[in-house]
């Protein structure tokens, strides 16, 4: 008789293992089950919103669901930095870089957006706070690209991350004409960042710079 076949199938088995024709594979769990759903979930949602804003013919209709389809991915990039990470906690410099890399594409690669992440260590922050950082410096920077230049000039926008005696703070600066009513509105974005940052317990405040625009959001931690 075949030795193999006085076992049994499942006790010759790891835990968290499962066999597949002759190979033995890990068996997701309840969290990466989880974190899997999520990740579809966030690509199904954007991916309908993209597809209505391309089908809107309202400008103000599109440009409001463009505006939603990068809260979205705000969101979608906490997720993506949470399941890389083994602490629950995201480096926030690396987080901004890479959201800003997608937010470049919102502005139709007409401005140039830097990052400046200086520093030795990492400012590693929780992923609820996180993800309400994701969607100030999205509104910021979607709103320096649209309104800090005039229509076809190309321009600069500066997101910079530092540390401060008291937590750390995101700075969004340009070079071009300064605060006037659409920049520092009362629409639904200017509100969104409002209220998010009182959520964090954070003060914010605009400069005008003759020329430019600076944004400061001072977050306390730790």
């Amino acid at each position: 008789m075949d030795p193999m076949s006085m076992m049994s199938g499942s006790s010759m088995i790891p835990e968290g293992m499962a066999v597949l024709g002759s190979r033995t594979l890990p068996v997701p769990t309840a969290a990466e089950e989880a974190d899997h759903r999520i990740a579809n979930s966030l690509q199904l949602v954007s991916a309908l919103i993209g597809m209505e804003a391309r089908r809107a013919k309202d400008p103000h209709a599109r440009a409001a669901l463009e505006s939603t389809l990068h809260r979205v991915a705000a969101v979608a990039g906490v997720h993506r930095h949470l399941h890389r990470s083994t602490e629950g906690a995201v480096d926030l410099g690396a987080y901004v870089g890479e959201l800003v890399r997608q937010l470049a594409l919102g502005c139709a690669g007409q401005h140039v957006i830097v990052v400046d992440a200086a520093g030795d260590r990492p400012i590693n922050v929780e992923a609820g706070d996180v993800s309400s950082l994701g969607i100030i410096v999205t509104e910021v920077i979607l709103n320096a690209c649209k309104y800090a230049y005039p229509a076809g000039v190309s321009g600069i926008v500066t997101l910079s991350v530092q540390r401060t005696r008291g937590g750390y703070k995101l700075v969004v600066e340009d070079k071009g004409k300064g605060l006037d009513g659409e920049t520092k509105g009362r629409g639904l974005g200017s509100r969104l960042i409002a209220s998010t940052a009182e959520r964090l317990g954070a003060s914010l405040w605009w400069e005008n710079l003759r020329p430019g625009t600076r944004f400061v959001l001072a977050v306390p931690c730790c």
